[in-house]
């Protein structure tokens, strides 16, 4: 926590401090990436929560890659332009009502080989189909298809999509290619659907209430002395950058 920036909240009601991590703006923050991956399971939980697949849908995870390049930008725009053309295939557009991907990339001495992971309310389609429609539309051939409990499907693509633990000499090169991209997007059906807020809430452990003051300390030092600090998830927004002077600046999660 000492290496990291982090704020402190305390509850208006009863006292009880938190630290909250602050963004630091570097993808491979190794704590930034954990609080990032919670927040996406929380989201895509939520949404996947309020969909309720009927026979013939169920929920899928499919795979799907492209060739190694050492252009890394270059390949994930290759990547990302032809699965926009395959969902826009009368193939996919008959058996899939909607989903959400996620970019994972891994390095090797012959490049880049960035590959989605995508979360799926489909009918079922075989392998070779998807292979074929893929194929046409991509010079990638792996594909992987396969029925899972979504929760698993979730917490492994939300494990991959935040897991950034690249070699310092590589991290430069992967932040320019990655600058003002999205790793995960919903779409279809599923972009329409509203996260549930409840889910992104912080909780006092002490009193159970939900209205957080940030700064000023000296106000709280009485309580202060006798609660015990705790590490918690950062909220979907983090506390701005400048606090006020009073204790008007209320934070209701």
């Amino acid at each position: 926590m000492d290496e990291h920036k982090y704020v402190s909240l305390f509850c208006g009601h009863c006292g009880h401090v938190i630290h909250v991590p602050q963004y630091c703006g570097n993808r491979f923050c190794h704590i930034c990436g954990q609080a990032r991956s919670r927040r996406l399971l929380r989201r895509v939980g939520s949404v996947t929560k309020q969909i309720q697949p009927r026979n013939p849908y169920s929920f899928k995870f499919l795979t799907l890659t492209v060739p190694r390049e050492t252009d890394l930008k270059g390949t994930i725009d290759a990547l990302l332009q032809s699965f926009r053309r395959f969902r826009q295939r009368a193939y996919w557009k008959k058996n899939v009502r909607g989903g959400a991907y996620f970019i994972e990339f891994k390095h090797s001495p012959n490049g880049w080989n960035p590959h989605l992971h995508v979360v799926l309310e489909s009918r079922y389609m075989p392998v070779k189909a998807i292979r074929t429609h893929w194929e046409a539309v991509s010079p990638g051939k792996i594909v992987d298809i396969r029925r899972i409990p979504i929760g698993a499907a979730v917490r492994y693509a939300a494990k991959y999509c935040t897991k950034l633990d690249l070699p310092p000499v590589l991290q430069q090169q992967a932040s320019d290619a990655l600058k003002n991209r999205r790793l995960f997007t919903f779409f279809g059906q599923w972009s329409k659907v509203q996260p549930a807020t409840d889910a992104d809430k912080i909780t006092c452990s002490d009193c159970g209430q939900r209205c957080w003051i940030f700064n000023p300390y000296s106000s709280f030092n009485q309580w202060i002395e006798h609660k015990t600090s705790e590490w918690v998830d950062v909220p979907d927004r983090p506390p701005p950058k400048k606090y006020p002077r009073d204790l008007q600046g209320r934070l209701s999660f």
